[in-house]
């Protein structure tokens, strides 16, 4: 009995170990393939998002183009100035576009200052947080 309880402590400890226990993926590659692709288009969204921020964040007239973008909830002209700013449109299908304002953006059609703009990727389902910063 000893010798059944210690085989089988040492196999649950292989298996742990090893990555093999609850957490094990199907032959052929099943679930795994697929996170590895979420993953894989995940960091590409965010590298794209990165370089569109940066691209926008030193170009006042860019800032300006989103920012009154955001403020009418245009999705295509937020599109546009993503495009524009080093996205593509494939990085964009699909994706929920969201809108945040900080700072006291004034009246409705008046855009002051625009101290930056932070533009932040996540997935599953994609989306993107577009702040603008007043």
């Amino acid at each position: 009995m000893m010798k059944t309880v210690g085989v089988c402590a040492l196999s649950l400890a292989l298996l742990g170990f090893t990555g093999l226990g609850a957490h094990a993926q199907p032959a052929g590659g099943g679930y795994g393939a697929a996170a590895h692709s979420d993953q894989v288009d995940r960091a590409r969204l965010q590298r794209t998002t990165a370089t569109a921020e940066a691209r926008i964040n030193r170009s006042a007239p860019e800032k300006r183009a989103l920012a009154e973008a955001v403020r009418s909830k245009n999705n295509e002209q937020v599109r546009a100035v993503l495009i524009r700013n080093g996205m593509t449109a494939g990085d964009l299908k699909g994706v929920d576009l969201r809108y945040q304002e900080t700072g006291a953006p004034g009246h409705p059609g008046e855009l002051r200052s625009i101290k930056r703009v932070t533009i932040r990727a996540g997935c599953c389902p994609p989306w993107l947080t577009i702040t603008i910063y007043f």
